[in-house]
């Protein structure tokens, strides 16, 4: 009876990940939010037009990230050059 009774509550914990997989967009470059920033990104920063970024290339990309980063913050703090902007619309 144990046994049923712990077969059935991982079951029921199971069915929900197992539904919210069925649903999930594919991987890959067209497959759901994730794969369209990659494309945004491989497009933005792929100066030599191989279709991936190099190690200069995803330097480049990385370090705009971080100065993204570093505007949300300070915009969130109170400081910076859009302070008090709000969200971008």
């Amino acid at each position: 009876m144990k046994k049923l009774v712990v077969i059935a509550g991982i079951v029921c914990l199971a069915l929900p990940a197992l539904a919210a997989d069925e649903q999930a967009p594919p991987p890959g470059p067209g497959g759901g939010i994730r794969g369209r920033i990659r494309e945004r990104i491989v497009e933005r920063f792929d100066k030599d037009g191989d279709g991936k970024l190099s190690r200069e290339e995803l330097t480049a990309a990385l370090a705009a990230l971080r100065a993204k980063l570093q505007e949300v913050r300070e915009r969130r703090a109170g400081r910076g050059p859009r302070a008090g902007l709000g969200p971008r619309v």
